[in-house]
């Protein structure tokens, strides 16, 4: 089920504004401040939120650079899409070809 962003009543239009504003923070890497008014927008918006503040939520986790949190909340709200293995980094390309011209 899709949950709409059209506020129902003043605490859910206050909870979207709360929203823009950890988006604004998060956009100038203050994550800080980004973190708190997304912890204000969750507390004011009610237990099911859309799919934006999932994206912003993931954003937020890899500018803070918890992959742990961020593994998380994937396997908890995405676990029928994900697989149970946990993230791998591969090294770049750049790095591949800086390692074999030595």
């Amino acid at each position: 089920d899709l949950v709409s962003w059209l506020p129902r009543d003043a605490r859910v239009g206050q909870a979207i504004v709360y929203y823009n504003i950890a988006a604004i923070y998060a956009i100038t890497n203050d994550v800080e401040k980004a973190f708190k008014h997304f912890n204000l927008f969750v507390n004011l918006f009610g237990k099911t939120q859309p799919a934006h503040s999932f994206q912003l939520k993931f954003y937020l986790d890899l500018l803070d650079g918890n992959r742990h949190r961020l593994q998380i909340l994937l396997k908890e709200n995405f676990g029928h899409l994900t697989s149970n293995k946990s993230f791998v980094a591969f090294p770049t390309l750049t790095h591949t070809l800086s390692t074999n011209n030595s």
